[in-house]
Formats: C-alpha cells, sequence, structure tokens
C-alpha cells in the first residue's frame, strides 16, 4: 500500500496552522524523535509535544507554507 506522503505533510501543516496540537499529536508515535537545528533532538511523543506546546505559546502566530512539495527519493 503506498502512502500519500505529501498529502501527510500537508495535513500536519494544516494542523499546526490551526494550533490544532491534539491533531497533531495523534501523528506522532510514542516513541517519536524530533530534530530541529535550533533545538536538537527531542525524545519521546510527550517530550516533542511539551516543545511544541511551548512554541506556539510564545509564537501562536508562526505558519506553515508549502510553496512546493515534492518527493525527494523512493523513501
Amino acid at each position: 500500500m503506498a502512502r500519500d506522503l505529501i498529502g501527510l505533510v500537508h495535513r500536519y501543516h494544516a494542523a499546526l496552522n490551526a494550533l490544532d496540537l491534539d491533531g497533531v499529536a495523534a501523528m506522532f508515535a510514542d516513541e517519536a524523535e524530533y530534530h530541529s537545528p535550533s533545538v536538537g533532538g527531542i525524545l519521546g511523543k510527550h517530550a516533542v509535544m511539551a516543545a511544541m506546546r511551548a512554541y506556539f505559546a510564545e509564537y501562536p502566530d508562526q505558519m506553515a507554507i508549502d510553496d512546493r512539495t515534492y518527493h525527494a527519493g523512493p523513501d
């Protein structure tokens, strides 16, 4: 079964833009790892979501914009 990775990215960004953090949390596994150049690595869904809640509390007007989204490779 093919995964719609582009659609997943768009749904993730739509949830972020709506500040639907419960919707975002549903996209992460319990053992998730989140890596960002500004914060480094965050391990575990609860830690990832705590960091996201803190970030969006400080920057509620942040928006994810998908000007161009494409598959970069087979994986």
